[in-house]
């Protein structure tokens, strides 16, 4: 699919259906918001992790919305998302107050890890259908480099 179409869809990839469910949950509550709260995560000139809505496609704007988060140096989602040793060459994550969707953040981490998990077994699988050995691309594909788009 890689060297014909340019993309494929990945099915049976041990996610967990429950999983799945509550992470799609917790995005059409976050995009749902009103505006001025979503206001209050936009990305910035000097952290592009949080909401947008003004991407171009050709120069005319997008009729999206979007939230970019990430990994961070320490991998310890235990740190608050503006902690100083959670800054990254792009930012820190943006996620709305606890108070206002307070499964958001558990869940899209935990998504996020899942999701990275499958994100390792599609390189193995490409290493391996490249001739090379399954943990070829490992160090080059290291977890605090990752970014998430929503």
């Amino acid at each position: 699919a890689c060297e014909q179409w340019g993309f494929f869809q990945v099915v049976n990839h041990g996610v967990d259906e429950d999983l799945c469910a509550r992470a799609e949950e917790q995005q059409r509550a976050f995009f749902a918001l009103p505006m001025e709260v979503k206001e209050c995560m936009r990305r910035s000139a000097d952290n592009s992790r949080g909401w947008y809505n003004d991407e171009l496609t050709k120069q005319r704007r997008d009729w999206k919305e979007g939230l970019d988060f990430g990994s961070t140096p320490p991998m310890d989602w235990s740190l608050a998302d503006a902690d100083a040793r959670n800054g990254t060459l792009d930012g820190y994550n943006r996620f709305p107050p606890a108070d206002l969707l307070p499964s958001f953040r558990p869940t899209m981490l935990e998504y996020y890890d899942a999701l990275a998990g499958v994100a390792t077994g599609l390189a193995r699988l490409f290493s391996l259908g490249l001739g090379m050995p399954a943990d070829f691309f490992e160090p080059y594909l290291r977890r605090t480099q990752h970014t998430s788009y929503l």
